[in-house]
């Protein structure tokens, strides 16, 4: 009787967790497909808020955050390397190496590398994933002291976002579907990304 109950209360929460994060996600692909709402938002200079929006770049970067770190729960801890290196960089160039060296992302052992920290790197296949994530932990710093940011600026950065949030999405289903199939846990995944052009 104690088991079915707690795994009714598992899938309800599982369904609810799904329909939640799937709202979430939905919001935030509209968010970044909408150019003059995302200009709005980088424009305004406070980006907590926005009166008339229930999502914000600030929310966004927010939400990047608590996805790399329930990745890094369910064993990814090298993205969480990777991701808290780039943050810690404080230039969008990095040295690249052309010693054989292990990629956090992949575990591959490869020539070529993208030195991230002092003892992390990543293949240069991943410098595109790399040079996003940068701009979109770093936009604050970059902006500041503008008065405005031009549309071109706006749509590198709305680019840059697109990106990352594929990316960890693709990661996070990855994950999601790796656990249902092991009932290791009732994970429910998030929507699909959308099926349109690359973003990135």
């Amino acid at each position: 009787m104690l088991a079915t109950c707690k795994g009714m209360m598992m899938s309800q929460t599982s369904v609810m967790f799904k329909e939640k994060s799937e709202s979430l996600l939905m919001q935030y692909q509209e968010f970044l497909a909408d150019a003059d709402r995302f200009s709005r938002a980088l424009h305004k200079h406070d980006d907590n808020s926005l009166a008339e929006d229930c999502v914000s770049i600030q929310g966004l970067l927010a939400l990047f955050d608590m996805v790399v770190d329930m990745l890094s729960e369910c064993g990814l801890r090298n993205l969480k390397s990777v991701y808290v290196a780039i943050k810690k960089h404080t230039s969008v160039h990095f040295e690249q190496c052309n010693t054989w060296q292990t990629c956090h992302l992949s575990g591959v052992n490869a020539r070529g590398c993208i030195k991230l920290g002092d003892s992390v790197f990543v293949q240069r296949q991943h410098a595109k994933w790399v040079l996003c994530l940068w701009l979109c932990l770093h936009m604050k710093d970059q902006e500041r002291g503008r008065s405005s940011v031009p549309d071109s600026d706006a749509n590198v950065y709305r680019s840059a976002m697109q990106c990352v949030l594929e990316q960890l999405h693709g990661a996070y289903s990855h994950v999601a579907n790796h656990f249902k199939k092991n009932n290791l846990l009732a994970w429910a995944p998030l929507a699909p990304p959308p099926t349109n052009d690359d973003p990135c």
